[in-house]
């Protein structure tokens, strides 16, 4: 992977094929890893915990919103750091 963006992508295909997603009981990063399992807030950890090992810049929002999709559309430079 040549930029954070391939790398992000590389990540979240990983997990893809390594998580599957299962509601009920512990929804943690832990349960992640251990089990394979996850719920929302298990992939979000995961996600920004691999992000944040290689160095590239991640966050959880608390909301979800159309305003923050179009803030990172406009917004590259926060995606790809090449």
């Amino acid at each position: 992977y040549n930029t954070d963006w391939e790398k992000v992508l590389g990540i979240q295909k990983w997990v893809k094929a390594n998580v599957k997603y299962k509601l009920g009981g512990d929804a943690s990063l832990k349960r992640a890893l251990t089990q394979g399992y996850a719920q929302c807030s298990g992939y979000a950890q995961l996600m920004l915990t691999m992000c944040q090992l290689i160095d590239i810049p991640c966050y959880i929002p608390s909301t979800f919103s159309q305003s923050v999709l179009y803030w990172l559309n406009s917004n590259p430079s926060i995606i790809s750091r090449s």
